[in-house]
């Protein structure tokens, strides 16, 4: 998501944007599953801690879409 706005601010044009966005969605969830399991090694035992991780993972800038799939997957 800082990407896309940083893009956007410097005047790339949205469409160009999601189009190589959309390309690493992959790896944007692979990314995402890594640096969780890597931090946290364990599911959420409660919603405070599951938003925990989400917002561990949003600071990195991660989309709410893989937020939620990584956490869902845990």
């Amino acid at each position: 998501m800082r990407l896309r706005h940083e893009l956007l601010r410097r005047g790339v044009d949205a469409d160009r944007i999601d189009a190589a966005l959309s390309a690493r969605q992959g790896d944007e969830l692979a990314s995402a599953q890594a640096l969780w399991h890597k931090r946290f090694k364990s599911p959420a035992t409660d919603l405070r801690e599951r938003a925990r991780q989400a917002r561990f993972l949003a600071a990195r800038g991660f989309s709410h879409d893989v937020i939620r799939r990584v956490l869902a997957c845990d």
